[in-house]
């Protein structure tokens, strides 16, 4: 706040004016809250020739309150004269920017907020979002769990049901272990659309020799190729069962 008492024109003692000028440091949009005021009291002497307003710098933008034409009722004692910043000319830029995101952040939404301010007397921090929906991967492979019993030399096969989960298209890689027994995967690997399923076949073969009531466990294991930490499993178990041959016992009567 800066306050002038008894200012005389040039030249001339016998008229005087009191004026305060007030200027927030701040910027707000608040009502009532002004960045600039002037007030104005014990005014004595002619004001036709008063001048009041505020201009930038260069001189090319103003706001002009009088200009050699102030009147009793436009200035006078205890009049406050209240000034807000205000963006003039402003011209609309593009802000383009890039945000990558890190594997294992899908099924979800971000928003990526960019901050500007001018350099401009009075500006204010604006912000600017954009949200971005990441595509996450997922797999579900069913039944988690399946048991099937065999004849020794025979193969056994179970149909699992391999889903992608997610809304975007992955190759789903297929792999077992734990197993003993020989298994075969006809396919490996395979293309899914979003939410699409499709049927996979393990073949689990029983050895021979297998004594009866022998068994043997792999597990299934369907990894998304897209974000490999996600994946799903099944346990398969398989049981050697021998052919029993039952024989009739004749019993003959003493």
């Amino acid at each position: 706040m800066i306050e002038y008492d008894d200012i005389h024109p040039y030249g001339d003692l016998s008229h005087s004016y009191d004026f305060e000028l007030v200027g927030r440091r701040a910027v707000s949009d608040s009502p009532g809250a002004y960045e600039i005021v002037y007030a104005y009291d014990n005014i004595n002497g002619p004001i036709d020739d008063a001048t009041i307003g505020e201009e930038n710098p260069n001189g090319t933008i103003a706001a002009q309150y009088a200009y050699n034409n102030a009147t009793p009722t436009t200035l006078h004692n205890g009049l406050m004269i209240c000034f807000d910043y205000r963006q003039l000319g402003a011209v609309a830029e593009t802000l383009t920017f890039q945000a990558t995101a890190d594997v294992g952040a899908g099924n979800q939404t971000l928003t990526n907020t960019a901050l500007h301010q001018t350099d401009n007397p009075g500006s204010k921090v604006t912000s600017a979002c954009a949200e971005v929906t990441i595509l996450g991967h997922g797999v579900s492979l069913n039944p988690a769990t399946a048991a099937q019993v065999g004849h020794p030399g025979k193969v056994v096969a179970f149909s699992l049901d391999l889903t992608n989960t997610r809304n975007i298209t992955d190759t789903l890689v297929l792999s077992y272990t734990g197993n003993t027994w020989n298994v075969s995967l006809p396919v490996t690997s395979t293309v899914l659309a979003g939410v699409e399923s499709t049927t996979i076949q393990v073949n689990v073969e029983i050895p021979d020799a297998s004594p009866d009531g022998d068994s043997d466990t792999v597990k299934i294991t369907a990894t998304s190729q897209g974000d490999p930490s996600k994946s799903a499993s099944s346990t398969l178990t398989t049981t050697s069962a021998w052919y029993r041959i039952l024989l009739p016992v004749i019993m003959k009567a003493p």
